[in-house]
């Protein structure tokens, strides 16, 4: 274990034993229930169930959101009239 980064103070005038400090690096955000919450879509969330990432309706409201802008966007290069579009 790499323990560069920890100290062990002894704190002789108040005779308390000792204690140690540490820094820590948060690495991941945890959720309830120990879940880890992956925005950069790194893990296998299928095969470890405690991952979790963005919800798939949220995805699917971005690819929508998306897909209706380029959609719009190639009737008007087109010219595709108002009644022929979908």
């Amino acid at each position: 274990m790499n323990l560069a980064r920890c100290l062990r103070l002894y704190p002789h005038d108040d005779n308390q034993g000792g204690f140690f400090c540490a820094v820590f690096e948060k690495t991941e955000t945890i959720g309830r229930g120990g879940t880890v919450l992956d925005t950069k879509y790194d893990k296998d969330a299928w095969e470890d169930k405690s991952v979790r990432q963005k919800p798939v309706i949220d995805e699917l409201m971005e690819f929508a959101s998306w897909y209706e802008n380029k959609l719009e966007k190639s009737y008007e290069e087109k010219g595709t009239p108002m009644e022929e579009r979908e």
